[in-house]
């Protein structure tokens, strides 16, 4: 690394630590437990997770966490992306030092199309539909509301329909994508036990011959 690039990078490390204490002290004055918003975040977090574990089915759960942890996973690299582009920001934050919303990424997002795809497993129904009604519900209704309570705000780089639709858009590719995740992954697990259920054919002739052989010296 030449001096150049490393004094480049030493000044990213420094603002990074910067931001990080501006956000500490920033959080502590407006966002922390005497604030009301705050506790709407731990509700947004807390009672999806008690919906979830009342109405999860367990016979599924693997299944559905897989799931679930996937489109955690890409929600949360996508809102991060948004908010270091500036495109949406929020003001109020469960952890201080978490640049997007704990709550919405980690829990009423992810337990939402989890029970989404669940019913739609249990009723035989296109997850596809479904899924897209999710994912418009919170583009266009969820979204706008949390606006409003100032948990989440567009930046310069977002708001309006635009922001909304790519909102939308986004939801529904997270969603499609975990889908073909687990069915990739649940096609696999059937090809290996299928593979494991065959009989070794080397093994049965083995096996056959050595029996032949102990038959005849028997006789």
């Amino acid at each position: 690394m030449g001096n150049e690039q490393l004094i480049e990078f030493s000044r990213i490390v420094d603002l990074q630590i910067e931001l990080s204490n501006t956000s500490i002290t920033y959080w502590n004055k407006y966002s922390s437990f005497n604030d009301w918003h705050f506790w709407l975040l731990a509700a947004l977090l807390i009672v999806p997770l008690i919906i979830l574990f009342l109405f999860i089915d367990r016979k599924r759960m693997f299944l559905l966490g897989f799931f679930g942890f996937s489109v955690h996973i890409w929600h949360s690299y996508a809102d991060t992306i948004a908010s270091m582009l500036g495109m949406w920001t929020y003001p109020y934050r469960l952890i201080p030092v978490y640049p997007i919303s704990f709550a919405l990424d980690a829990a009423l997002i992810p337990v939402t199309f989890m029970l989404v795809y669940q019913w739609t497993l249990n009723h035989k129904k296109n997850f596809y539909l479904y899924a897209t009604i999710t994912a418009f519900i919170f583009g266009f209704i969820v979204k706008p509301l949390l606006q409003t309570t100032n948990i989440t705000m567009p930046g310069p780089g977002g708001g309006g329909f635009k922001a909304y639709l790519i909102l939308f858009i986004s939801h529904l590719l997270i969603a499609s994508v975990s889908k073909w995740l687990v069915d990739i992954f649940r096609k696999l697990q059937v090809k290996e036990d299928l593979f494991k259920s065959k009989p070794n054919l080397e093994t049965s002739t083995s096996i056959s011959w050595n029996l032949f052989k102990v038959r005849k010296g028997l006789k």
